[in-house]
């Protein structure tokens, strides 16, 4: 009677090994784990899975075991957002997905949203159109840059006429066209980009139309946009008005750090204090700012603080080594006049 037990429990050992883990058995286990949405395919002695995850798609491999009374499973997973949802007709949903994977790292445009991005621009999607231009922006193509922000232009996207107006101003890609940059930069600030206002305003001071500029950039700086009270500053330093208030706020960015103009702003505020400009002179605060700019590679900077301290204008101690060493610096910064020892 023992032999036929044994026999009988081998046999059932045999077809339990026969048999193994079925795929129902690793869909349970898979949607033990919360996963949904699971399909299953046995492959060889594993199995291939997808399956769903709250908003995550997911995709791997589950090895099972069975034995008398014991188990073991072994899943390597891979999940990513699941953009299915995103195809033509559905741009709404294309650019819900692309936005959240967009904001999720300021410093990387993440490549799955831009083609999220594009196939919302198909469909007509203005913003999803500007946004492209701006991943094309990266690699610096700039046939693409200019012809997906003219598509998100045309169909109201003011960041998508702001990318348009940057490479007109600064000739990406075409002939360098000022006048059609403000264009394309008003524009873009009367659809409510902010950062085309800014372009505008910055484009308007460089062209001499500071008055302009002004409406606009007391706009920016009242809401703290960015750099704005920097550009209302210069503004207001081209059309000789509020130069206490100027200089206060290019103060502040003389000491910002990240700031690319840090330099200009500190050579303003340096002409400021060392001329007296609706203020008392200040001879050692105002040559500190032009060393300050300087000090960030900017040439006209540079050349005013040789000026100072070769001539000891405007109450500065005369100093022609130390002058004679900031020409030199103005003249690697390309001031050619300063190159001759004069």
């Amino acid at each position: 009677m023992a032999a036929r037990r044994n026999a009988a429990l081998g046999a059932s050992v045999a077809a339990l090994v026969a048999c193994g883990p079925r795929e129902k058995d690793a869909a349970k286990y898979l949607g033990e784990q919360g996963y949904a949405d699971v399909t299953v395919t046995k492959d060889g002695q594993t199995f291939a899975w997808t399956a769903t995850k709250g908003d995550q798609y997911c995709t791997g491999t589950l090895a099972m075991t069975k034995g008398l009374g014991s188990s073991s499973q072994t899943n390597a997973a891979s999940c990513e957002r699941d953009t299915r949802g995103c195809k033509p007709g559905a741009a709404a949903v294309c650019t819900t997905i692309a936005d959240e994977l967009y904001g999720k790292d300021a410093k990387v445009f993440p490549t799955k949203a831009a083609e999220l991005y594009r196939v919302a621009c198909e469909d007509e999607d203005a913003r999803a159109c500007a946004r492209v231009a701006e991943f094309e922006k990266i690699d610096k193509a700039w046939d693409k840059v200019r012809a997906f922000a003219k598509r998100g232009c045309e169909l109201g996207s003011g960041e998508g006429c702001r990318h348009l107006a940057i490479t007109e101003s600064e000739g990406q890609g075409t002939e360098k066209n000022t006048a059609k940059g403000l264009e394309l930069a008003k524009k873009a600030c009367d659809l409510d980009d902010k950062k085309g206002c800014r372009a505008l305003a910055g484009l308007l001071v460089d062209e001499r139309r500071a008055e302009e500029a002004l409406p606009i950039a007391e706009k920016l700086c009242a809401a703290k946009f960015e750099d704005g009270c920097f550009v209302l500053a210069a503004a207001l330093f081209d059309v000789k008005k509020e130069y206490p208030r100027a200089l206060e706020y290019l103060e502040e960015a003389c000491k910002e750090q990240k700031l690319p103009a840090r330099g200009f702003a500190c050579n303003l505020a340096g002409a400021i204090t060392l001329g007296g400009l609706g203020t008392k002179k200040d001879s050692a605060r105002g040559i500190a700012f032009l060393e300050a700019s300087c000090k960030e590679d900017y040439a006209e900077g540079c050349s005013n603080a040789a000026r100072m301290y070769r001539s000891g204008a405007n109450g500065v101690a005369k100093d022609k080594p130390k002058g004679d060493a900031f020409a030199v610096q103005a003249c690697k910064l390309g001031k050619t006049e300063l190159c001759d020892g004069n």
